[in-house]
């Protein structure tokens, strides 16, 4: 009997423990509406319910909004939207539901994630803080998952349990406990929830990981999840130092927004080139490039025969001038052309023409009493005469350190047929002045 009694208090002291431990982690709630991702589990449920609780204390209720996110991937869809509506209206808390549409296409687990967090910075208010249920076993199911598919170390990162969100904030303060907190809690209050019969289905990779991995693992070591949480914080940590150093690398590299110096990329030690060049290549708007690829440009770089790399249809990186360029290889008709008054910018696709009046620049103004010309594109063989010597327009390009990728595209300015200048570059000595229009060309 005394034996029955001592388990009795000590499953009665866990459960105090747990109910404790989930309504401490409701005490640092923000000010603000809060919107709390309501599936209908038992996770959501708790963490509703015990946002409620906390809110009440202090009289905040009206600030809760249960928000439910109909994906209609499972037959019995509507009637978790049903039971999410009636646990809302039974806890007189304000609630929401939106059908999303779910891509039929890819990883679908993984369009349902982007589809919800699409859908919450759609409605999140910058007063808003969306609340989700996310706990430690998720760490752990996530952490496995990954490992299992060989995730770079980037992906092995714990989930913040803050951050922006849209013109809100996301937050989740439940992160820290294990899902057995979250039973207990559940169970004590006598909390009832909608078991999503997809979530027993052990040919999925997290259910599989959920019902036979992680149990295996606790029955082993009882402090698996905490251990796995404590291991993917301290990765946290030192990610966020790694990013820094790759972050100012990166920067010490850069030219300009589209271009960094060979130079101080290969000055590098080995182990940086690779995550400073993808770090570079980020800054300039190209992304998910593998090490394989990056990898090979390293390799032609220190053998001196890049040549050029393709992203997309439309985006090269070449070397030029001591320089990694990423360039557009969009090209332009050579028999284009263009009315311009110099009073207004000429934009283009491919760069900006601007006349600057009033300027004075020995030899490279044109008569202010010109107001228009024609801009066409090098169709071959044009010359200008400058300072008394007769040269290709080739020539100019080549000796003002134009990159080979832009001379086919750098404007030419006309007077009806008479070439009279390469924009920014030279005027023809016919046309010179010391004082007038200067012509200035800014090629994107």
């Amino acid at each position: 009997m005394r034996t029955l009694c001592s388990s009795a208090i000590a499953i009665e002291r866990c459960v105090s423990v747990s109910r404790d431990a989930v309504e401490l982690a409701m005490r640092d709630l923000p000010a603000g509406r809060l919107r709390v991702g309501f599936s209908g589990g038992m996770d959501s449920t708790v963490l509703l319910h015990a946002a409620l609780r906390h809110l009440e204390k202090a009289g905040g209720k009206a600030r809760l909004t249960a928000h439910h996110l109909n994906h209609g991937l499972i037959p019995s869809a509507e009637e978790m939207a049903l039971h999410c509506r009636s646990i809302a209206q039974g806890l007189g808390v304000a609630f929401e539901c939106d059908d999303i549409e779910v891509s039929e296409t890819g990883n679908m687990e993984a369009g349902a994630r982007k589809a919800r967090y699409a859908r919450w910075g759609e409605v999140l208010a910058s007063d808003e803080t969306l609340l989700l249920a996310h706990h430690a076993d998720d760490q752990a199911e996530t952490l496995l998952m990954r490992l299992m598919r060989g995730a770079p170390a980037a992906l092995l990162r714990a989930m913040p349990r803050e951050r922006t969100h849209a013109k809100g904030r996301l937050l989740r303060p439940l992160l820290l406990l294990p899902r057995a907190h979250l039973r207990e809690y559940a169970d004590a209050h006598d909390l009832t929830w909608f078991e999503d019969p997809s979530n027993q289905d052990a040919t999925r990779d997290r259910n599989f990981i959920r019902h036979q991995v992680l149990p295996a693992l606790i029955s082993r070591w009882p402090d698996a999840v905490r251990s796995m949480s404590r291991s993917m914080t301290s990765l946290e940590a030192e990610l966020q130092g790694h990013e820094a150093l790759i972050a100012s690398r990166a920067e010490a590299a850069r030219v300009d927004e589209h271009s960094l110096s060979v130079e101080h990329l290969l000055a590098l030690p080995e182990a940086l080139r690779t995550p400073v060049l993808r770090r570079s290549l980020a800054d300039m708007g190209v992304h998910a490039i593998s090490d394989a690829h990056l990898k090979a440009m390293l390799m032609r770089l220190t053998h001196e025969r890049f040549g050029e790399f393709s992203f997309g249809s439309d985006l090269k990186l070449a070397r030029f001038d001591g320089r990694l360029v990423l360039r557009q290889t969009s090209e332009v008709k050579i028999n284009a052309y263009y009315q311009w008054r110099f009073f207004d910018p000429l934009h283009l696709s491919y760069g900006e023409l601007r006349a600057e009046p009033n300027a004075m620049k020995r030899g490279a103004c044109l008569d202010q009493g010109i107001e228009a010309c024609r801009v066409r594109f090098r169709a071959g063989g044009e010359r200008l005469r400058v300072r008394g010597s007769s040269k290709k327009v080739s020539r100019l390009l080549q000796e003002a350190s134009v990159p080979p990728w832009q001379r086919a595209r750098w404007p030419l300015i006309c007077l009806g047929d008479d070439l009279v200048s390469v924009a920014g570059i030279a005027v023809d000595d016919a046309f010179a002045k010391d004082e007038g229009w200067l012509i200035e060309w800014s090629p994107r």
